[in-house]
């Protein structure tokens, strides 16, 4: 799989949106490793995207589910007063050296509303709830597992490219 090959069309894709706000440099590149990740751990297949994923990278009996991933992932955020479809956030890490990514737990959006607010930067206001304090990555497979496969898991038509792209 051609990750960079991938990160350059959703980038182009996201360049025709005014919804987009690159945050950091490589920005579909770490997004796109936290989604491998993800994707390895759980054996659950990258949704292709035509443009938008309306905050959602996987699709379970579980929960639709969007990986955060961070070079620095000392907290998962959710944008205050953004709408979120995902049920699920996961927190997943970025090595720039060995040019990984890792998962390092997960929290439900609803909960991640009810978290505290604060600017971090670039003019964006995020509910935040500290990494250490995150819900195990165990305890999601075990609920993945225990809702069991469905014929809707990351069906691509979930993404139709029609809202904002992460």
């Amino acid at each position: 799989m051609d990750l960079r090959a991938i990160a350059n069309e959703r980038r182009m894709i996201g360049a025709y949106s005014s919804k987009q706000r690159i945050l950091s440099e490589d920005y579909e590149e770490i997004g796109l490793a936290g989604e491998v990740a993800f994707s390895e751990e759980f054996g659950l297949p990258l949704i292709p995207k035509r443009g938008s994923d309306n905050g959602i990278d996987f699709i379970t009996r579980a929960g639709s589910i969007d990986v955060k991933t961070a070079r620095n992932p000392s907290f998962l955020f959710m944008e205050e007063g953004k709408f979120y479809e995902s049920d699920i956030l996961v927190l997943a890490g970025y090595d720039d050296f060995r040019q990984n990514a890792w998962l390092i737990g997960w929290e439900f959006s609803w909960v991640m509303a009810s978290e505290p607010v604060r600017g971090f930067g670039k003019g964006v206001r995020n509910h935040y709830k500290i990494a250490g304090q995150l819900r195990k990555i165990e305890e999601l497979q075990r609920r993945i597992e225990a809702a069991g496969p469905g014929e809707e898991e990351n069906d691509e038509s979930q993404c139709d490219g029609q809202d904002e792209v992460k």
